[in-house]
C-alpha cells in the first residue's frame, strides 16, 4: 500500500508540467501565469513489487486535460508527461509536452525530488511559443481529485 501511495503522489505532482496564457512570441518583459491540470492517465511500467519508490530505470507517463478555471470547466489543451526514474531514492527527470489547441506547444523538463510540488524549467515551445523560456512551480492542490495548479513565469 505504501508503494501505491508514494506513486500515486509522484504522479499527480508531475503532471501539473502545464501553461498557458497569452505571451506574444518575443515578449520583452516577464509574463505570470497560472493554470489548472486533471491527469486522466497515469502509467507505471514496470509496476513496482515492493514499497518505496519505483526502480531506477522504471518510467512513468501522464496524460493530462489544461484548465484556465480550478473548476475544470474551460478546457484549454492537454499535457503529455514521460518520466524517468533516476535515482533508488525516487527522483525523477521529467519531460512535459503541453499542447495548447490552436497556439502551439510548450516544452519543460524537471528533476523532482519532492513529489508534491517542484520547479522546473520551461525550454522550448513551438507556434505562438516558439521562444518560450522561463521557469514554472507546482502545487499539488487537491492529491485524491489529481488536481494541480501550476504557475509559470515566462521570459
Amino acid at each position: 500500500m505504501r508503494g501505491k501511495l508514494w506513486i500515486t503522489g509522484l504522479a499527480v505532482a508531475v503532471v501539473g508540467v502545464t501553461f498557458s496564457g497569452s505571451t506574444m512570441v518575443g515578449a520583452s518583459e516577464s509574463d505570470r501565469i497560472t493554470v489548472w491540470e486533471h491527469s486522466t492517465s497515469v502509467t507505471l511500467t514496470p509496476r513496482p513489487t515492493a514499497p518505496g519508490p519505483p526502480a531506477v530505470g522504471s518510467t512513468l507517463v501522464v496524460y493530462s486535460d489544461i484548465f484556465t478555471d480550478q473548476a475544470l470547466t474551460h478546457r484549454i489543451g492537454v499535457n503529455n508527461i514521460v518520466c524517468t526514474f533516476a535515482t533508488p531514492t525516487g527522483a525523477t527527470v521529467c519531460t512535459a509536452v503541453l499542447e495548447l489547441t490552436g497556439r502551439g506547444q510548450i516544452m519543460t523538463q524537471v528533476l523532482s525530488t519532492h513529489p508534491t510540488s517542484f520547479d522546473g524549467a520551461i525550454v522550448g515551445g513551438t507556434g505562438e511559443f516558439r521562444k518560450a523560456s522561463g521557469a514554472f512551480y507546482v502545487r499539488n492542490i487537491n492529491p485524491q481529485a489529481h488536481t494541480e495548479q501550476t504557475t509559470f513565469d515566462l521570459h
